[in-house]
């Protein structure tokens, strides 16, 4: 065996910055592409057989070569994971069961799908879900499907994988894909065996209209991706050249959310200034779309009371002596309902009295995209992990006997990119402060940067901003 090394020297480190894309995606790579001995050995040992062994050979100079090799390297790598699939779901007396179960024959397409989607998330737990370090470590992948379908218990793959299979057997063309790793910037057997969640399953709706899905993952409503999985290569294990079910095509590139409407968090607080320059403050904060998965699936270990201290410490960090008083956690294990946070706050010395005025700051909350305020230009692009919205609502009911001294004009920020309102709206006593921060595009390139600065600059100046109350004649 004839072993090549390279080595890079005085390799300058990589900057930082803030939201900057992934850090491999910014370094040097070299693609290797080696040739494949086919080896179908079967046994449990690693990832269900033994992949493959292979030899690299020495590249043709000229780019079609390197395409060839590239093309031929993705190519036999679907055909490989094709046949793991044939082989591990041949002969499944399971799988008829369940669809019998959970489906009937008036059921749409749609409700099919969706009814099998619901079944597999509810009834397999996801190994690579499991915080047990021992309990992962002693992990083996089950000989057959109908084995995994006993245990009820495997990683995003198999998982993933027996959901396309059931509807293979209701006659949807259904793959399980595998994912390229935005960190890891190309994907590979190797990359694919130390992160089986980089999974999906591919659907062929309708005359080849299709839609990516994961029961694998907890709390993840049918038909959306995660934000991580979205726009990216993957690899299909359905490539037949001389049988193609599903697709045409071994490599595949996820859809991807491109409305900032979809994923949006919603706070709606009401503040009553007390005599004392003391506030209390109720808040709804609630989650859609991307949020309400990330605040789901990042708090699936966490108690109540751990969400609250986490709460509590952010609010003490910026007002000392803050202290909830109550705080509830809506629908936090529900997959399709909204999940909230419901919290009453107590913050002493809110308000500054100012002679016979007082000023205050009605967003009492940190501004989005802070720290992009605080440089002038950018090496890199600004990089959004998807499209989303911020939208806040605040009433303010002040002290009796005071009334806002006057109205801010509101700010109104629009690129192409992103935008940012604000606006104070005044009736009687009552005040009510209003913001939405939105970003349509999850990529800007350093160029456009003064953009994405003026919004910020608008964000920044805004949560800064504060209002005087004067005594009402």
């Amino acid at each position: 065996m004839k072993k090549i090394t390279f080595t890079m020297k005085d390799v300058v480190p990589l900057e930082t910055e803030e939201l900057m894309p992934p850090e491999n995606g910014l370094k040097t790579t070299l693609r290797l592409y080696p040739t494949f001995s086919r080896s179908y050995a079967y046994s449990t040992t690693a990832f269900g057989y033994n992949l493959f062994t292979f030899s690299v050979r020495p590249f043709a100079t000229g780019l079609a070569t390197y395409r060839f090799y590239e093309d031929k390297y993705w190519r036999e790598l679907a055909e490989e994971w094709g046949e793991f699939w044939n082989v591990y779901s041949k002969d499944s007396k399971f799988i008829p069961d369940i669809i019998a179960k959970v489906v009937i024959a008036q059921d749409s397409k749609q409700q099919k799908m969706k009814k099998l989607y619901t079944y597999v998330q509810e009834n397999f737990t996801n190994h690579d879900l499991v915080d047990d370090e021992e309990e992962k470590k002693n992990f083996t992948i089950p000989e057959k499907i109908d084995d995994l379908i006993d245990e009820r218990y495997g990683n995003s793959w198999l998982i993933n994988g027996l959901y396309a299979m059931l509807l293979r057997g209701i006659d949807i063309p259904a793959t399980p894909v595998y994912l390229d790793d935005r960190d890891e910037v190309v994907f590979n057997e190797q990359n694919f065996k130390r992160n089986f969640a980089r999974s999906v399953v591919m659907a062929d709706t309708a005359n080849h209209k299709f839609v990516y899905l994961s029961p694998a993952l907890a709390y993840l409503p049918f038909g959306q991706v995660p934000w991580y999985l979205q726009n990216v290569v993957g690899v299909a294990a359905d490539y037949r050249p001389n049988n193609r079910s599903m697709t045409s095509e071994y490599l595949v590139r996820t859809s991807r959310d491109k409305s900032s409407i979809v994923n949006i968090d919603l706070i709606d607080a009401t503040i009553v200034i007390n005599a004392d320059n003391s506030a209390d403050v109720e808040v709804l904060n609630s989650f859609k779309g991307q949020q309400n998965w990330i605040f789901k699936s990042s708090n699936r270990h966490n108690s109540d009371d751990e969400i609250k201290k986490t709460v509590a410490d952010k609010y003490d960090k910026k007002y000392k002596g803050a202290k909830i008083v109550s705080f509830i956690v809506d629908n936090r294990d529900s997959t399709d309902a909204f999940s909230a946070l419901r919290y009453n706050i107590h913050i002493p010395d809110f308000a500054v009295a100012i002679g016979k005025r007082i000023a205050f700051k009605p967003c009492f909350l940190d501004p989005p995209i802070e720290k992009l305020a605080a440089v002038e230009k950018r090496k890199y692009p600004v990089c959004f992990d998807y499209p989303h919205q911020q939208i806040c609502t605040i009433k303010i009911i002040p002290p009796e006997g005071y009334q806002l001294e006057f109205t801010p004009a509101d700010i109104n920020i629009v690129t192409s990119q992103s935008s940012f309102l604000a606006q104070v709206i005044h009736s009687g006593r009552e005040i009510t402060y209003k913001d939405i921060f939105k970003v349509d595009e999850i990529e800007i390139h350093p160029l456009h940067f003064d953009n994405i600065k003026k919004v910020a600059d608008a964000v920044q100046n805004s949560y800064s901003q504060e209002l005087m109350l004067a005594a009402a004649n």
